[in-house]
C-alpha cells in the first residue's frame, strides 16, 4: 500500500506538472494567434492610412486646380465684358462722328461750296473744268484736283474781281480757306472713323 500511495502521488505530481505545462503552451498558442491574427489588421490599417492621405492630396490638388479655373474664368469674364465696354464706347464714337460729318455735310459752307461750283461751271467768264466739278476735298478726290482746284478759284476771284467788280478776291480767298479747313476736319473725321472701324472689327474677331 504504501508504494501505491507513493505511485499516485508521484503520478499526482506529474499531472500538475503535465497541467501547468498545457497551460503554458495554450497562453503562448493564444498570443501567437492573437500577433498573427493583428499583423494583417495593422497592415490593413497602413495600408488604409496611406490611400487616405492620398486621397487627401488629391482632394487638395483638385481643390487647387479647381481655385485656378475659377480665377481664370473670373479674369475671362472680366476682359470679356472690358472689351464689350470698349466696344459699346467705339459704336458711340462712331455713331457721333458720322453725326458730325452729317451736319458738315448739311452745313450753310457746303451748301455755299456747291452752290459757288455751280456758278463756276455755268459762268461765261470761266469754263467748266473736270477739278471744278469734282467733290473737292472729299475722300476719293486726288491731291493734283484740289491744287487745281484752288487755282481756279484764284483765276476766278482774280478775274471776276477785275472784270465785273461784284466779288473780292480776299473774301473769296477766307471763303475757300473757311471751305478747306472744314473738308480737312471731314477727312480726318473720315480717317479716325475707319481707323475705329478696323479696331472694332479686330475686338470682334478677338
Amino acid at each position: 500500500l504504501s508504494d501505491k500511495d507513493a505511485r499516485i502521488l508521484q503520478l499526482e505530481a506529474d499531472l500538475a506538472g503535465l497541467e501547468q505545462k498545457y497551460m503554458k503552451e495554450v497562453t503562448l498558442r493564444g498570443l501567437e494567434l492573437e500577433q498573427a491574427s493583428q499583423a494583417p489588421k495593422e497592415l490593413r490599417l497602413t495600408t488604409l492610412e496611406k490611400n487616405s492621405s492620398d486621397m487627401e492630396k488629391l482632394i487638395d490638388e483638385a481643390k487647387t486646380e479647381k481655385l485656378k479655373h475659377m480665377e481664370e474664368l473670373h479674369r475671362c469674364q472680366k476682359s470679356v465684358a472690358e472689351l464689350e465696354a470698349k466696344v459699346k464706347q467705339l459704336q458711340t464714337q462712331l455713331v457721333e462722328k458720322e453725326a458730325m460729318v452729317k451736319v458738315f455735310q448739311r452745313s450753310p459752307l457746303a451748301t455755299a461750296r456747291s452752290s459757288s461750283l455751280h456758278c463756276l461751271c455755268h459762268s461765261p467768264l470761266h469754263s467748266p473744268h473736270t477739278s471744278l466739278i469734282s467733290p473737292l476735298g472729299w475722300p476719293g478726290s486726288s491731291q493734283v484736283c484740289e491744287s487745281s482746284s484752288s487755282e481756279s478759284y484764284r483765276e476766278f476771284a482774280t478775274m471776276r474781281h477785275v472784270k465785273t467788280g461784284s466779288s473780292s478776291a480776299v473774301e473769296l480767298e477766307h471763303k475757300k480757306t473757311m471751305e478747306e479747313d472744314v473738308l480737312s476736319k471731314v477727312q480726318s473725321l473720315n480717317f479716325e472713323n475707319k481707323n475705329d472701324s478696323e479696331d472694332e472689327g479686330k475686338l470682334f474677331h478677338v
